[in-house]
């Protein structure tokens, strides 16, 4: 009799664990799927584990991996709420603010192609912007004294941000402190189509897809590739609902932007090996004795690595990279009760890394 109670109570357990669980993530626990989108160098005990980590945590996303010059790919979950489209490892999501790394590289190009200097007054280019003796430098350090920003519900393209930025104006206390702000990056957006007469689509396209042999990268007017674009998922209230991506437009240079994980890998190892920039350039854009401050050029300094990060419309992008890895993972779905959030999960697989014997 104690041994049938013993049974129905863990049975309760089983049950009462799974009851927020939809029933499209059940396929999570089929180790099969996952492997099938696999691609990996790393030895298969570290993939194991990461695999592992990963599935147990119901994660819908793909990640790229490279361990001293070892790579890893795979993809988990459900391209939308549908359940119809898997993920794999050219889905593309999008990235948030990990965009402003991609649009400070360009901006750096322009610069080294002696076509304009980040010491340039903003004024120049943008002749109603609110701060009259702000400079390019201090649109990539959120140093300007722009109010935040907040798209109005009307708010669907570069022209409109620019003109609501520049109407909503400054906040004097700001002025030369830094101060985490999107309008930074759009202004630096706007910019760019002053000085190259192009689009930032073209400016993209130009500097960015075709030199680093992109496939799955463009901005949300991109039609060409929508058939690739992540769906983001939010559970809420015990189930998990679509979140539509309404105004991305309303965030070019600082958020409208999707790509894969192993694109965006692409650009963050093109410029850590110096085939983006020189090495001297390169190290002076990292150095922190050059920048005193940890955000730069659309990264963070941590101590040991570099960090991007967007999250957007529940879409999260997590880049973590240093001389011996570079690690992208992006999920498109938030909020699941007791498990890891995409944060987490970065930590949990570079700690998997660290503490492999590979050389």
């Amino acid at each position: 009799m104690k041994k049938l109670i013993y049974v129905l109570l863990i049975f309760t357990v089983m049950l009462s664990g799974c009851a927020h669980i939809n029933i499209r993530d059940m396929w999570f626990k089929d180790y099969k799927s996952a492997r099938k989108q696999m691609e990996s160098e790393l030895p298969k005990n570290i993939t194991e584990r990461i695999n592992r980590l990963i599935v147990d945590n119901q994660y819908s996303g793909s990640i790229y991996i490279n361990y001293k010059g070892k790579e890893y790919k795979n993809a988990y979950g459900f391209q939308n709420i549908d359940g119809k489209i898997k993920n794999d490892n050219d889905t593309m999501y999008l990235v948030g603010s990990a965009n402003k790394f991609i649009t400070a590289l360009m901006i750096k190009k322009l610069e080294k192609q002696h076509k304009l200097s980040l010491n340039d007054l903003v004024v120049n280019y943008i002749p109603a912007f609110p701060n009259k003796q702000a400079t390019i430098m201090d649109l990539l350090l959120h140093k300007s004294g722009l109010k935040p920003y907040e798209p109005a519900p009307t708010v669907n393209s570069l022209e409109q941000s620019i003109t609501q930025i520049n109407q909503v104006g400054l906040d004097a206390s700001k002025i030369g402190i830094y101060k985490y702000n999107d309008a930074n990056y759009i202004t630096l957006a706007k910019i760019l189509e002053v000085v190259t007469h192009v689009p930032y689509e073209t400016n993209l396209e130009h500097m960015i897809v075709k030199p680093y042999h992109l496939e799955h990268t463009g901005t949300s007017k991109n039609t060409v590739l929508q058939s690739h674009f992540a769906e983001g998922m939010q559970f809420k209230n015990g189930k998990l609902n679509k979140v539509e991506a309404t105004q991305p437009s309303a965030f070019y240079g600082a958020g409208d932007l999707y790509m894969s994980p192993s694109d965006y890998a692409k650009v963050v190892n093109a410029f850590k090996t110096y085939h983006v920039f020189d090495r001297a350039t390169t190290l002076k854009m990292l150095n922190y004795t050059e920048i005193k401050q940890r955000y730069r050029y659309g990264m963070h300094v941590k101590r040991g690595y570099y960090r991007t990060r967007g999250y957007l419309y529940a879409q999260d992008l997590l880049c973590l990279f240093n001389k011996d890895y570079t690690i992208v993972i992006a999920t498109n779905k938030v909020g699941v009760k007791g498990k890891l959030s995409n944060s987490q999960m970065m930590e949990g697989i570079k700690k998997i890394l660290l503490k492999s014997k590979i050389k």
